[in-house]
């Protein structure tokens, strides 16, 4: 993403200085969030799960890409597009296997 970044200095953090609990607390409502759509959707297989939170991350992902282009100058279109690509895969990814994880349970 840093070579989609507009002028703007000093956004992006250091890996050394990620704020590790933050990331892990936003990483488990995201799941939270899409275990609970993909339950309330009853996608409960890895097609159903995939299908669902591919579809949940698009819709989510284009929602608060395009807020934020509009907002700030973060990033150009193409790291827009390019983070609105990677969450829809990550969701489908997520979602298959908590798809996986419901039709066990």
């Amino acid at each position: 993403m840093k070579s989609h970044s507009n002028s703007t200095t000093g956004v992006f953090r250091a890996e050394t200085e990620i704020i590790w609990w933050s990331m892990v607390v936003g990483n488990l409502a995201y799941g939270f969030l899409l275990s609970y759509v993909i339950g309330k959707a009853g996608a409960h297989s890895v097609a159903g799960g995939f299908k669902t939170g591919a579809i949940t991350a698009l819709l989510l992902s284009t929602a608060m890409n395009c807020i934020s282009y509009a907002l700030v100058n973060l990033v150009d279109t193409t790291g827009m597009f390019g983070d609105i690509a990677a969450s829809t895969v990550e969701g489908a990814i997520v979602g298959a296997i908590v798809g996986w994880v419901q039709s066990k349970v």
